[in-house]
């Protein structure tokens, strides 16, 4: 087996990895977020602080989300040119 095909599977799998990780870690993150408004039940129950909380951690978690697109459209291009090379 050649050892540059070897290489880029290698990196390829372990760019996978790591986007999956990093999605979990997002969805993990999302659930933590709505902690508050589980507690209450009732949105409108929830503090001014803590809605400014929930608005700000959920646009954290949209460019979050953002940024694993990118990274997942990178991964798939990489299984592209790896195909091309084996």
């Amino acid at each position: 087996m050649d050892s540059g095909w070897i290489s880029t599977y290698s990196w390829v799998y372990s760019q996978q990895e790591y986007v999956n990780s990093m999605a979990l870690a997002i969805v993990n993150e999302e659930t933590r977020a709505s902690a508050a408004l589980q507690v209450v039940k009732d949105p409108v129950k929830l503090s001014p602080a803590e809605i400014e909380t929930l608005l700000l951690k959920s646009a954290e978690i949209d460019l979050s989300f953002a940024t694993l697109q990118t990274m997942m459209k990178a991964l798939d291009d990489m299984y592209a040119q790896a195909l091309k090379r084996s």
